[in-house]
């Protein structure tokens, strides 16, 4: 990285948010660094991410906010990753979701005639060969291999030497002439996509992020033979090899960062369903999500400078989001389209 190339971005953070960001600048044959401080084998919350998009709130079933445009945004953006890497990380499996009761029928029956949802709900319900209990199938629901699209992105900027392996420090970023100078990186923009450490980061003091425990486990099931992801209270998805990811919890009040026996025993006794094939757990994960309040993300520039900007409080729909936000702050930075107010960090400013 010379001293003399001015780079377009700088972005600090290589999760789900800093990755497709990054993508969607590589998209556009604009030129950027990412910087962050990856660890082997530290687990970062986009790392263990169960990558599931799904347009509905299940517990009400209502479409999640402008979950419309998200999909379409999700899906241009995964058609080029794949092509651009010709690496596979969709997978177009509709979310199976138990109907416990003739209540949960009924209301999932009710749904099914709002012209809104149609676009997302099986007209019939389906049965699955393995219990008597009766399923709903969620249309243009999905998974994306979150861990792998991080992986294969790495080694991309690893390779191409667009890549520095450290904690961002703020004291050493320097403004000049419309310019933003950090060690000898030169560029024009800075977007921090650091999850939970923004705060510490003096460029966004009131960002209400809220740091929110999840936790999940993988399981390996020989005989299950599932090959569409289940909801039964927690999210089952089918891997390879007889594996599937399961969960995850939601837990704000636990600042600790070690995985816990009480999330365990939340997420087996979920595991119902699935109880008369022997399974056995293989992996347990624990990290904190970027969350806020008012489970909305933080997206813009910073009040008192334009050309640093936030990308942040994505949540549990990360990968839905992180596509369709990228597009908002492109469009913004390149269009001067101004943010959506309820997702600006501004609304934090009043």
């Amino acid at each position: 990285m010379g001293n003399k190339k001015i780079y377009d971005f700088i972005i600090v953070g290589q999760g789900i948010a800093g990755t497709v960001f990054a993508s969607s600048l590589l998209n556009l044959n604009k030129s950027f660094v990412v910087i962050d401080s990856i660890k082997p084998r530290e687990m970062s919350p986009s790392r263990i991410a169960l990558g599931v998009y799904n347009p509905l709130v299940l517990k009400w079933i209502t479409k999640v906010w402008n979950a419309d445009h998200q999909l379409e945004s999700l899906f241009s953006f995964c058609n080029f990753f794949e092509n651009h890497f010709q690496t596979k990380i969709h997978f177009k499996q509709n979310i199976y979701r138990l109907l416990e009761s003739s209540l949960d029928i009924n209301n999932w029956n009710a749904k099914q005639s709002s012209i809104k949802l149609s676009r997302y709900l099986s007209r019939s319900l389906n049965d699955l060969n393995f219990t008597e209990k009766k399923f709903g199938q969620v249309l243009n629901s999905g998974w994306v291999d979150v861990k792998l699209m991080l992986d294969v992105f790495l080694g991309y900027i690893q390779e191409r030497q667009i890549f520095l392996n450290k904690k961002i420090d703020y004291k050493r970023i320097i403004f000049k002439d419309d310019l933003i100078y950090y060690d000898n990186i030169i560029c024009r923009n800075i977007v921090f996509c650091e999850g939970c450490s923004v705060y510490h980061n003096p460029f966004f003091k009131k960002a209400k992020v809220v740091p929110t425990k999840g936790e999940a486990i993988k399981i390996h099931c020989p005989n299950l033979n599932l090959r569409s992801v289940l909801h039964t209270g927690v999210l089952i998805i089918p891997l390879k090899d007889d594996i599937y990811h399961v969960g995850s919890t939601y837990d704000p009040n636990d600042t600790s960062i070690l995985p816990t026996k009480k999330a365990i025993d939340k997420l087996t006794n979920k595991l119902s369903v699935i109880k008369k094939f022997p399974h056995k757990i293989i992996n347990h994960l624990a990290a904190h999500r970027p969350s806020t309040e008012d489970r909305k993300p933080i997206l813009g520039p910073s009040v008192n400078n334009k050309n640093i900007f936030i990308f942040n409080g994505l949540g549990s729909r990360g990968i839905l989001l992180a596509p369709y936000l990228s597009e908002q702050l492109i469009n913004h930075i390149y269009s001067n389209k101004v943010i959506e107010s309820e997702i600006s960090y501004k609304r934090f400013e009043l």
